[in-house]
């Protein structure tokens, strides 16, 4: 039964390990601004909430609650039909139980309720009371309700039909067990099955004297119990469980989370170089800040970065420390690489050639990463360089 609160407490685990967040950067349209704030890009596209109007999220939303409703209705008139029974059924006073006039349904118990056929052997009659009080003992109508209940809101749940049979048989298993422990003889308590056979059943709510095959209740009350060693033996789950937790509660970028923590202890500033072997300054032909047109869309522009030239093939290196987090063809931008530095620092690489990285690579000051290309909306060969700290544009040249 714990298996089913569980089901639920696991997946959501994660939410409460105390673990450093990292977002993927947003990638902004290559619009070269000065003013991009890219954490309030990144606010403003977390707070858009997902689209629930479409035709497809209405569909499974209406039919998700149509699968409740009648859900509960069924529940409803499962309990209904109890206490209508109740009431239509003569109570044996000294017995403490109710003859059903129905004599085709088996004898079964409901909360503290037993029910039994009127023209039931009254040989068999203490029998089956003793079963039945055994289940109201051992409060089984509590877990089957409970496991309805839970019907209710994961219908749609494909396990939830056998889970349902596994908790009743292991009730007819508990109750069995106990009646052999206390009893001289099981030949009379097996022959009470052979005349219940063929008896039907009237919900899921009840505990019934036939709820599962006469093979299988005979192959449990046969069977020698397990000795210690082989209980010991099921251990062995407990480190599968462990790593099968860690596995589902630990986010993807588990190794990004690691090598950002490692970066962000550091206590100073990166120093930064420049973005390209052998290039200095005097390689850049467009500064930070200026305004113009575009050489391919015609539209008046302020120039977010600096552009270097450079043939293409050219070695582009990481300016600092830090983590790859993207590494990607980014439309405008061409082939992109996005570094993480530590202090909030993060360098953008665009119109790349190739990679030689991959993202939630760790790299070096003045590891190689790529080659200058013409990828995207460019139309020579060079590097446009970007920096920006803690979100806001910042000009690179005042950083080497």
């Amino acid at each position: 039964l714990a298996a089913l609160p569980l089901s639920l407490i696991i997946p959501l685990s994660a939410n409460f390990v105390t673990i450093k967040s990292y977002d993927a950067p947003i990638i902004e349209e290559f619009t070269e601004t000065v003013t991009v704030n890219l954490k309030a890009v990144a606010s403003l596209e977390k707070s858009v909430p997902e689209n629930l109007s479409s035709p497809l999220s209405i569909l499974i939303v209406s039919i998700y609650l149509i699968g409740i409703v009648l859900m509960l209705i069924n529940l409803f008139l499962s309990m209904r039909k109890m206490f209508l029974l109740e009431g239509v059924s003569r109570k044996n006073s000294s017995e403490q139980f109710y003859e059903v006039s129905d004599i085709s349904i088996s004898p079964f118990s409901f909360f503290n309720w037993i029910f039994i056929p009127e023209n039931y052997q009254k040989s068999h009659l203490q029998t089956i009371l003793n079963h039945e009080r055994r289940h109201i003992a051992m409060k089984h109508s509590f877990d089957l309700l409970f496991l309805e209940l839970y019907a209710v809101f994961f219908w749609f749940n494909p396990l939830l039909r056998a889970f349902r049979k596994s908790i009743k048989n292991i009730h007819e298993f508990q109750v069995d067990q106990s009646i052999i422990d206390t009893s001289e003889s099981n030949v009379a308590y097996l022959e009470v099955f052979l005349e219940t056979l063929q008896q039907r059943k009237l919900t899921n709510l009840q505990n019934y004297f036939n709820q599962i095959t006469l093979k299988k209740r005979i192959d449990m009350m046969t069977k020698e119990k397990s000795t210690r060693w082989a209980k010991l033996k099921y251990t062995v789950y407990l480190p599968v469980l462990a790593v099968l937790f860690m596995a589902f509660a630990t986010p993807d970028h588990e190794r990004i989370l690691s090598s950002v923590e490692i970066i962000e202890s550091m206590s100073n500033a990166p120093s930064f170089i420049f973005p390209i072997k052998g290039k200095t300054k005097e390689d850049i032909t467009a500064d930070y800040g200026i305004t113009g047109k575009h050489a391919i869309t015609g539209k008046h522009r302020v120039h977010s970065g600096i552009d270097i030239k450079a043939a293409t093939g050219t070695e582009v290196v990481a300016t600092a420390d830090g983590v790859i987090t993207l590494a990607k063809y980014e439309g405008n931008w061409g082939n992109l690489i996005v570094i993480k530095h530590n202090n909030g620092y993060e360098t953008r690489y665009a119109h790349l050639n190739g990679f030689k990285i991959t993202a939630e690579d760790r790299v070096k000051k003045g590891d190689i990463i790529g080659y200058v290309g013409s990828t995207g909306l460019s139309t020579v060969a060079h590097l446009h360089f970007e920096m920006s700290k803690n979100g806001e544009s910042i000009n690179p040249v005042k950083m080497f």
